[in-house]
């Protein structure tokens, strides 16, 4: 089993201005606030997103999470991320520990940001850089 700890330093190209606000843990909100901890874990061939046990947002209908190459950045308020990017599973829940095996043919790698994104309004929560 391998973990890798997503750093919530790491910051979008500064080719973008970025006018939304980044939290500690490196969540950047578009319409919603998001909070948590993300880690990627590799083990048995697979590859798994761990929301940890702190991660919370506001409660909405339809909430996905797509992978993205566009850096956090280059997301808008309102863009139809399910165009450009990896859908990944359902949200499970507004909050708490959750776990979602990507697809194999997904390298994380090819990727820069994880996206909560509500499809039924075209609205996205928020981002964060991968």
């Amino acid at each position: 089993l391998s973990t890798l700890i997503l750093d919530p330093k790491k910051r979008p190209s500064k080719s973008f201005e970025n006018p939304f606000s980044q939290d500690k843990e490196g969540w950047t909100k578009k319409n919603y606030a998001i909070s948590g901890t993300i880690t990627i874990e590799k083990a048995n061939g697979k590859t798994i997103l761990v929301l940890h046990q702190n991660f919370k947002t506001s409660k909405g209908p339809d909430l996905k999470l797509f992978l993205t190459k566009k850096a956090v950045a280059a997301i808008g308020k309102n863009d139809a991320v399910e165009k450009y990017g990896i859908f990944i599973g359902d949200l499970k829940s507004n909050k708490g520990a959750q776990r979602y095996e990507l697809p194999g043919s997904v390298n994380i790698d090819d990727f820069s940001s994880l996206v909560i994104h509500c499809e039924k309004y075209t609205k996205v929560w928020g981002a964060k850089p991968i």
